[in-house]
């Protein structure tokens, strides 16, 4: 990027589609770290195979969540995973966060 652009991106490189080894300029975008968190993959201990989606079990409900900011914001327990689901991802919507698929 930066012998392209003949400057160094002022904090991070995202790739767009996620993939790292993709690193076709139209892939690159320079952002700072909130943003680049916007997008990042799935966790691989992730089960419920949702972002921000997993199963609580004291309460034996699944529970949908989103960080903002470092801060943990519940979006409620839900009775089934398709619901907690289409919470978070309403939620994704909310706060542009764009989840590509883990690679």
């Amino acid at each position: 990027m930066a012998m392209v652009l003949g400057e160094w991106p002022p904090e991070q490189v995202d790739h767009i589609n996620g993939n790292r080894s993709d690193n076709r300029l139209c892939n690159l975008r320079a952002v700072d770290h909130l943003t680049n968190q916007l997008n990042r993959g799935m966790a691989s201990s992730n089960k419920s195979g949702v972002n921000g989606v997993s199963w609580y079990k004291s309460r034996k409900k699944w529970e949908a969540y989103i960080t903002i900011n470092k801060k943990r914001i519940k979006l409620g327990y839900f009775e089934t995973l398709e619901a907690a689901k289409a919470a978070r991802a309403q939620a994704d919507l909310k706060y542009g966060f764009t989840n590509h698929p883990s690679t």
